[in-house]
């Protein structure tokens, strides 16, 4: 006797093929975030690790026991320093065919950098930082009196000293911007961009470490997840460094 053999219809093919459809144009957007996010901790790790040898190296390599001498806002400076780096000590490019993006406090807020205002130095996994000439201050060094171990950009927080000695620090502040910068209308900083320094030993520091910010308040897990001038994302950076460069959002 030959058995009847029954497969599915053309509608019921259809029919599932949409609901994939539907389940994947809802989901997709979510995983291709949470992937680039994943990457944020790793590329931010890199940059600093790269620049603290970098910074050790020039000053060897120079003879010198500082990186920008007695005072960092002479003209250019910084921007000629990180040239050294890129020659030299660091795999990145001083691409002067890219203009530099305006970094806002938020979506809808202030700008911290305005565009055109920073020249651009592209990493090899395309990530970039952004140098500009015009945000030194003078005053000590990062490191001074300070527990944090701010070179490498580890965690940790120093006393009042240590954050009062820091806050008047001799420093350059630059912008480090993880991949898909080039593709954003808006860059905030704190999610798209963040915020180092480096002092005239070649110590990094990340924002919101030990400038005196409580990172933990100002960048909580709700916050980042809520764009607005309500939230203090400049402590952002800080908050991925204090957990191993795991965290992402």
């Amino acid at each position: 006797m030959q058995k009847n053999k029954k497969g599915f219809t053309l509608a019921e093919v259809l029919i599932t093929l949409g609901i994939i459809g539907v389940v994947a144009a809802l989901t997709a957007p979510a995983l291709i975030q949470h992937a680039a996010s994943a990457k944020v901790g790793p590329a931010f790790s890199r940059c600093i690790s790269n620049l603290s040898n970098g910074f050790q190296a020039y000053l060897y390599e120079r003879e010198s026991n500082t990186v920008f001498g007695a005072d960092p806002t002479i003209a250019n400076e910084p921007v000629k320093i990180f040239d050294e780096l890129a020659n030299n000590h660091v795999k990145m490019k001083h691409d002067a065919n890219i203009t530099s993006k305006a970094i806002k406090e938020s979506v809808s807020g202030d700008d911290i950098l305005a565009a055109d205002k920073a020249e651009v130095f592209l990493l090899n996994d395309k990530s970039a930082i952004f140098v500009s000439s015009n945000k030194c201050k003078l005053g000590g060094t990062i490191a001074e009196d300070s527990n944090s171990g701010s070179s490498g950009g580890s965690g940790g927080s120093g006393d009042s000293g240590s954050e009062n000695s820091q806050a008047n620090a001799d420093r350059c502040s630059f912008y480090f911007l993880p991949l898909g910068w080039l593709n954003k209308d808006i860059i905030v900083l704190g999610e798209d961009a963040f915020e180092l320094a480096y002092d005239n030993k070649g110590n990094i520091q990340i924002y919101g470490l030990d400038y005196g910010d409580n990172w933990t308040e100002k960048c909580t897990d709700a916050m980042v997840k809520n764009f607005g001038p309500s939230s203090d994302r400049k402590s952002c950076g800080g908050r991925i460094a204090a957990m191993g460069f795991k965290k992402d959002y």
